[in-house]
């Protein structure tokens, strides 16, 4: 009598396979909504790049806001959203002059991660600006479950035409 080993060996080689793509799978980007939150802000000089940041509780707010060099003039606490939510702070960092803006394209959910895409927007050469240095800065809530792991920022720059 012939015993047939495909059989159970095309089962696990199945299973590994399906198992396989499911992983794959789950990786694949999800978009993440996200909720822009009025903020007014006054800084100090600072000179810092562009980043984002993750907080996840008034406490480390605060300590960002001081890391920062910015208070905030509305002094909005944002209690209604630490239970379920977290904050992203998008920082444009130091600009030489007014007329810059930052907006959030897009954020990603992959995994464990997150991918910040942006748009810094700076004033074109004949556009007229006032002399002063300025922090483009946008303020986000997202949902807490998502806010975890590693996050990929990337920050796109196009200039305004002016008249």
């Amino acid at each position: 009598m012939k015993t047939s080993t495909s059989g159970p060996l095309r089962y696990i080689l199945f299973s590994l396979l399906a198992v396989t793509v499911l992983a794959c799978a789950s990786k694949k980007p999800k978009l993440l909504m996200f909720e822009y939150l009025p903020a007014v802000f006054e800084h100090e000089y600072i000179e810092s790049e562009a980043k984002v940041y993750l907080v996840n509780d008034p406490k480390r707010y605060q300590e960002l806001l001081d890391e920062l060099k910015m208070k905030q003039q509305d002094r909005e606490t944002y209690t209604e959203y630490w239970e379920k939510n977290s904050l992203l702070l998008i920082y444009g960092g130091t600009r030489p002059s007014s007329g810059y803006n930052i907006q959030t394209d897009s954020i990603l959910a992959t995994g464990k991660s997150l991918a910040v895409i942006a748009t810094l927007t700076k004033p074109g050469d004949n556009c007229m600006v006032a002399d002063v240095i300025t922090y483009p800065v946008q303020l986000l809530s997202i949902p807490k479950s998502a806010a975890q792991g590693d996050i990929k920022f990337k920050l796109k720059t196009i200039n305004k035409a002016c008249r």
